[in-house]
């Protein structure tokens, strides 16, 4: 019975979260959909790829294929004619969302691409509206996991490191299941710690990569190579190696198990970058051990001179 109540309060706690989040963004989402008609009404038409007589698109699916259309036509173009382009592939976009409005994972989708679109325009605040935007379709978690790190990513590079920590956090606590993203959030928090110098608190989420996250290989080799690379700012380079050979020893062995998803892993272990640095600051070391000796020499040969 108690373990019921505590699960139906987790449930509720929750809802409420998401909730929260879901009616902000449904005020931010009205403003987008305002951005984004108005600069939709100011960009000229863009061409179409063939002469034929236009033809409305069957379902969503086939709505986003001809919005990424027009926006593979901004491609090696620059300037205004670039930014021409892109509002306009906004507007196909937004088309997912009027047309299909019971497509949630497309319409969902279509309003992760006007963000996307909005920042590569660098219009922060338009971006920063469709991601939120985003968060309403909260059953979307794959979708939803990628505009929390957007909104993040965002929020890092506007200098505010506690709120992108707190938006990286959301894609771990509101979409476990969506690993990838999850394994990316937890390597931002990190990063963020180690701008700010907390080296303990950013490990701590490295160390969780390392232990729950094992079958994302790409980001579990990184977190390695990252967390070592903590100890060997710190001067603490025999854990610097102990890192890099726990790294080596487990890749070997789930290589050796024959699993294909591993083979050839051995050779990305020694590319990481954490080994060149552990070699350099042994170098160093030892470089100013023998300096130390040296003018020990010197001294000690000075005083004999002198007696």
């Amino acid at each position: 019975m108690r373990a019921r109540e505590e699960g139906t309060k987790s449930v509720v706690r929750r809802s409420v979260a998401t909730s929260f989040a879901a009616a902000l963004a449904i005020a931010a989402f009205a403003s987008v959909s305002t951005v984004v008609t108005h600069a939709a009404v100011a960009a000229p038409a863009v061409a179409r790829q063939d002469d034929a007589p236009a033809e409305g698109p069957k379902n969503a699916k086939a709505q986003m294929k001809a919005a990424y259309a027009v926006k593979k036509q901004s491609h090696k173009k620059e300037g205004d004619e670039k930014q021409r382009i892109l509002l306009a592939a906004v507007e196909e976009y937004r088309k997912v969302l009027s047309m299909f409005p019971d497509d949630r994972e497309q319409g969902a989708l279509a309003t992760f691409r006007i963000g996307e679109i909005h920042r590569t325009l660098r219009d922060t605040e338009a971006a920063t509206r469709a991601f939120q935007a985003v968060l309403t379709f909260d059953e979307q978690h794959k979708t939803v996991a990628r505009a929390f790190l957007e909104l993040g990513h965002l929020a890092r590079r506007d200098k505010r490191i506690d709120a992108a920590v707190q938006l990286y956090e959301q894609v771990v606590r509101q979409c476990p299941e969506v690993r990838d993203q999850g394994a990316r959030a937890l390597t931002w928090i990190a990063k963020c710690k180690l701008t700010q110098k907390f080296f303990d608190e950013a490990r701590q989420p490295l160390r969780t990569i390392i232990d729950d996250y094992t079958d994302e290989t790409k980001t579990a080799l990184s977190a390695y190579d990252l967390l070592a690379k903590t100890y060997i700012d710190e001067g603490n380079l025999k854990m610097a190696a102990e890192i890099l050979g726990q790294c080596r020893e487990r890749y070997e062995r789930l290589e050796a198990s024959g699993d294909k998803a591993y083979l050839g892993i051995g050779d990305r272990i020694a590319k990481l970058k954490s080994w060149k640095k552990l070699e350099e600051a042994r170098r160093e070391a030892s470089g100013d051990d023998e300096a130390d000796e040296s003018e020990d020499d010197s001294t000690e040969g000075g005083g004999a001179g002198t007696r």
